[in-house]
């Protein structure tokens, strides 16, 4: 979170922690790691940070300076999700080309909110490959991305889903 001073950042070189300076403001949520020792963090206000070869880079988000970013996962550095949504509804998947984020269409039949068909919001995104996307979002909803494309997947539920992972043969959502 961030206090005043930027979020906290703690980098861990397998002996010791060390705090690394951020160049930005606003609460983080989420950060995916990479072995080649790429960070991607998403947070507040649309931040998109990459942390490669010592240094952070903020990136441009598609979205309103509204979002929040809950979620990121990838195939690799260079392919990236993050997810999301604008004060709880309206989520969103953006995807990073290895240039820029771009929006991910969504399906149209997923569920409102409220009666001003506001969209749901998302909070996790996790694959198994650039072609196996899962994303899980409020009121139950689960998504399925392949080459970009992602369609509903009934999970019996209108409970919030806030986390997605698995292996190679099972997807987990709670």
């Amino acid at each position: 979170a961030d206090k005043g001073r930027g979020p906290l950042v703690l980098r861990y070189d397998g002996a010791a922690w060390s705090q690394l300076p951020v160049p930005t403001r606003g609460d983080l949520w989420w950060a995916q790691a990479f072995g080649d020792g790429t960070v991607w963090m998403g947070g507040a206000s649309a931040t998109l940070l990459r942390y490669r070869a010592g240094r952070f880079e903020r990136f441009e988000a598609p979205g309103s300076a509204r979002a929040t970013v809950f979620g990121l996962w990838g195939a690799s550095p260079d392919d990236v999700y993050a997810v999301g949504s604008a004060a709880g509804r309206n989520g969103f998947v953006w995807r990073f080309n290895g240039t820029a984020w771009r929006d991910t269409a969504l399906p149209a039949a997923l569920p409102d909110v409220n009666e001003t068909h506001d969209g749901p919001g998302f909070f996790k995104v996790w694959g198994r490959g650039a072609d196996d996307v899962w994303v899980v979002g409020d009121l139950g909803v689960a998504m399925r991305g392949r080459a970009g494309a992602f369609a509903p997947v009934d999970t019996g539920t209108t409970r919030r889903l806030f986390t997605v992972h698995g292996d190679a043969d099972t997807t987990m959502l709670v």
